[in-house]
């Protein structure tokens, strides 16, 4: 599916192929709302021009996965795997999933924007912020507090867009069944 448009964006961004695939992968493990695909982008792509480490969860997941148990703890974020972008200042050595298109497309296309932060909201989406000090009450708010995390789940999301796509789809039948009995 790489085409010749998408070598130059790449390159155009300062990748080649295997780092923006690599970078794919990670913005496909993080996104659980598709709308903010370019925006997860956006933000790693901020990050890596002003040579920030990723500190990205799913890569220290990855790197421990054979002990990962469903909860990640500090020690897990500070072992350091080639994959676990909490200790490497770079992309990891390759790739934490089989990204999809979108995801390819997101990183290849990245919103432009000045935050270096998100925080999951725990309900698929995220909190975006630009400053350590924004992002540090995002955590508290969202991760710490157990009441915001009391209850959600990312797969809600799923399954209020999944009830979205059924409502936009019944609409799209009611309406092509209105025109055809006006059309009698």
């Amino acid at each position: 599916a790489w085409t010749a448009d998408d070598e130059q964006k790449a390159r155009t961004l300062g990748l080649n192929r295997d780092q923006a695939v690599t970078l794919a992968s990670i913005v496909e493990k993080e996104n659980g709302a598709p709308e903010e695909r370019a925006m997860i982008a956006g933000v790693f792509h901020n990050r890596l021009a002003k040579h920030m480490k990723l500190q990205s969860d799913p890569t220290s997941i990855y790197g421990i996965w054979s002990r990962y148990r469903g909860n990640l703890h500090k020690s897990d974020i500070l072992d350091p795997t080639p994959y676990n972008t909490y200790t490497v200042a770079a992309l990891p050595v390759g790739p934490i999933s089989n990204p999809g298109l979108e995801a390819i497309h997101a990183t290849l296309n990245p919103a432009v924007h000045h935050y270096l932060y998100f925080v999951s909201k725990n309900d698929g989406t995220h909190t975006f912020t630009a400053t350590y000090e924004d992002h540090a009450k995002a955590v508290v708010k969202f991760q710490i507090d157990a009441k915001a995390r009391a209850g959600k789940s990312w797969r809600d999301l799923k399954k209020t867009q999944r009830s979205l796509k059924s409502a936009e789809t019944a609409a799209r039948k009611l309406e092509v069944d209105r025109k055809a009995a006006k059309n009698r």
